[in-house]
């Protein structure tokens, strides 16, 4: 009920009405104090955090989520907010209830096992690193690590956009969660064992800030965000937190002997213990930082100026901080533990320095965490065969794909266990026939799920058939992109959630024609194809003023044929899609096959389909026999292989980087009465073709289509 009625809003004024009822329970429970950074400020620092995040460009590029973090998603409450919302939500509701609260702390100098709050010998919860990644957090519901890999997996494989975009609120949502964990370990008191039962300055200070100074707070807010190094994430050895997340609170880097600096490879609660102090640990308890890291001291304002306080700024031990500690009254010290008699005191002005510094580290490690959570571990590549799919073509374009064939390896460090491999294609479907006009294409979003498969995967290339059969890829479908989604154990974690993708291009309908019933001479087609006007020359009386023949153009004639063809394909045609190193086509390597296809009485053309991932690629084909009808007697080519190098067929909507939407296409052409986007063909002669192409292209006969066998899918 509490959670419900603090998501209505996702402003600063996040249902205030309902946090005062979730303190008042908190209080109840002596767990309300305990907050560290207030609910709002964590909402603009997880705000702030989304922004720095490549999550953006991420979701438009590889989930074709075109608004990026301010994609409306509704989630099963049936609750709508962006991407982003939810996850200033998430860090938001964390603290609620407030006893939640009690796992926000870790201490980095001891086991994680007793790293959590321990108030007088007592531990009322865990290590955040644990409660990070807890499978069950009961009251307030599950946020966890756990929780949101599930959901994300759910996001992955799911064909219904609705259940896909709840899932996505829920993975957002946790994501805020596990990021507040992150931004507590920036809290000096969350790092050094600090109950602050009843008050804590630099938390209270930072919500002034927030709440009115909105200036001030926004300055701490825009500091340059200080991210995790990638390298932080090892292994932890600890089953209760396996995913290597928790590396963002604790790198197990720090072990107090040395200060531990200010690197990126630290744990956040490594830099913050170390290189801070909070109320009730002033050079106490932890071996750093140290008195003998504070520099000269200083006035500000000036001595004799009324408020004239004395400042000492921190030289060593990490960060060089201007106001550190500040001398107090004795009336002031006694709110400092263990500073009563001499000592130093925390003021406004060293909150603030402190913050200067440990705002942006909570919103560059918040993005780390978002970045890492949405990081590809697994890489696609093309099939030994080269081709990721293949089907033949039907009338109206209504043939589907029913397999791919893909290679799949993981990019991170070690091997998964034995799970389970999903493949999903995104589409958009062809309202027409895209072939002919490609511009129809769905608003709406399909994905085509395949069956699953047990896989173990590793650093190698794995290659791996994908059954499409229940829910199969349309041919006449545009802007495809390919993912592969790891169910199943990696490393520590038994619960994994791996994924890989790879944009590739849309349906390809291969045309291979044979067009050599025209020869051209100059600018000139000839339809060497009809014999009653130009029977094929005859090299057995080629005398031409004795046997004057048609095909002899020259003026005057010298014997020899300017035209050629028709040329005849036989004894079985073999067509292959491959790079440009192969495989190219032959009787074992090939994905389509004719009986033979010829030119006279009229052209004729087969049409395939192929799904593959480069712009360009190599179109091979070997036919058994090719007869040169043109001239007597016929001349013959053995096995000859051709070939073509086309463009990939393109129809895709994209986000520029300026944020402008576009739809990028290829447009068919007509050619003898054959609308193609693809059309690779026969000649007789390739310079003599091109010298006259524009004049052939509306001659009849049209081009007709034959039958052909594809080969396995």
């Amino acid at each position: 009920m509490l959670a419900s009625c603090a998501m209505l809003r996702t402003s600063e004024l996040i249902s205030r009405r309902c946090l005062i009822v979730a303190a008042a329970i908190g209080l109840s429970i002596a767990a309300g104090p305990m907050l560290a950074y207030e609910p709002g400020t964590h909402l603009r620092i997880e705000q702030r955090a989304v922004d720095v995040s490549t999550v953006d460009r991420l979701l438009k590029d590889h989930f074709s989520l075109l608004s990026g973090k301010n994609q409306f998603l509704r989630a099963d409450s049936g609750q709508g907010l962006t991407l982003g919302q939810w996850m200033a939500v998430g860090a938001y509701m964390e603290d609620v209830p407030s006893f939640r609260a009690l796992n926000h702390f870790h201490t980095p100098l001891l086991p994680w096992s007793s790293a959590g709050l321990n108030v007088a010998g007592v531990s009322p919860g865990v290590s955040s690193v644990y409660w990070q990644q807890t499978a069950d957090q009961s009251f307030g519901g599950t946020w966890s690590w756990p929780f949101a890999r599930r959901r994300f997996n759910d996001f992955l494989t799911s064909s219904n956009q609705a259940d896909r975009d709840a899932a996505l609120a829920d993975v957002a949502r946790a994501i805020g969660h596990m990021s507040h964990l992150i931004q507590d370990a920036t809290s000096p008191p969350h790092t050094r064992n600090d109950a602050h039962l009843v008050y804590d300055g630099y938390e209270k200070t930072i919500e002034e800030f927030r709440v009115n100074e909105s200036l001030r707070f926004s300055q701490l807010l825009a500091g340059a965000p200080v991210g995790a190094n990638s390298a932080i994430f090892t292994p932890t050895g600890d089953a209760r937190a396996p995913a290597t997340i928790a590396r963002l609170i604790d790198s197990d880097t720090y072990a107090g002997a040395q200060p531990p600096l200010n690197g990126t490879l630290l744990g956040a609660s490594e830099y913050t213990n170390g290189g801070y102090v909070s109320d009730d640990t002033i050079f106490l308890d932890f071996p750093f930082p140290s008195p003998a890291s504070l520099g000269p001291a200083f006035f500000d304002p000036p001595q004799g100026t009324p408020g004239a306080r004395r400042y000492f700024p921190k030289i060593f031990d990490g960060d060089h901080v201007s106001h550190f500690v500040a001398e107090g009254t004795l009336w002031e010290r006694l709110r400092f533990r263990g500073q009563t008699l001499e000592g130093y005191i925390l003021d406004a002005r060293t909150y603030e320095d402190a913050a200067r510094f440990l705002v942006p580290r909570a919103v560059g490690y918040s993005a780390s965490l978002i970045d890492r959570f949405f990081q590809p571990e697994l890489e696609i590549a093309a099939p030994a065969r080269y081709v990721y799919g293949r089907a033949p073509f039907t009338d109206g374009n209504t043939g589907s794909f029913t397999k791919l064939v893909f290679k799949v390896r993981k990019t991170t460090p070690g091997a998964t266990g034995a799970g389970m491999l999903t493949a999903v294609v995104r589409y958009r479907k062809g309202l027409v026939n895209l072939i002919e006009d490609p511009v129809q294409i769905s608003n709406q979003l399909f994905y085509a799920v395949s069956a699953e498969q047990p896989a173990t995967l590793d650093s190698n290339f794995t290659e791996l058939t994908f059954d499409f059969a229940a829910n199969p890829i349309p041919t006449n479908s545009a802007d495809l992109y390919l993912t592969v989604v790891y169910r199943g154990s990696s490393g520590a974690e038994q619960t994994a959630v791996l994924y890989g993708d790879k944009d590739v291009f849309e349906p390809d309908p291969v045309d291979v024609g044979n067009i050599t019933d025209y020869d051209c001479f100059g600018a000139n087609p000839f339809h060497v194809a009809d014999f009653s006007i130009f029977p094929p020359f005859d090299f057995n009386n080629p005398d031409p003023v004795l046997n004057p023949q048609p095909r002899d153009l020259s003026n005057p004639k010298d014997g020899f044929p300017e035209l050629f063809g028709p040329d005849d394909e036989l004894n079985t045609i073999f067509m292959k899609v491959s790079s440009f190193q192969g495989p190219f086509a032959s009787a074992a390597a090939f994905d389509y096959q004719v009986t033979q296809r010829v030119a006279q009485p009229g052209p004729q053309y087969v049409r395939f389909f192929v799904i593959q991932d480069q712009p360009f690629y190599v179109l091979s084909w070997r036919p058994g026999l090719i007869q040169h009808r043109g001239f007597l007697p016929n001349g013959f080519s053995f096995n000859p292989l051709l070939a073509t190098v086309p463009s990939a067929n393109v129809n895709r909507v994209v986000v520029d980087a300026g944020g402008t939407l576009r739809h990028e296409l290829v447009f068919p052409f007509v050619y003898r009465g054959l609308t193609s986007l693809n059309l690779n063909v026969l000649v007789t002669d390739i310079p003599r073709i091109n010298a006259c192409f524009p004049n052939t292209i509306e001659l009849q006969p049209a081009l007709s289509r034959i039958e052909g066998q594809p080969a396995q899918p």
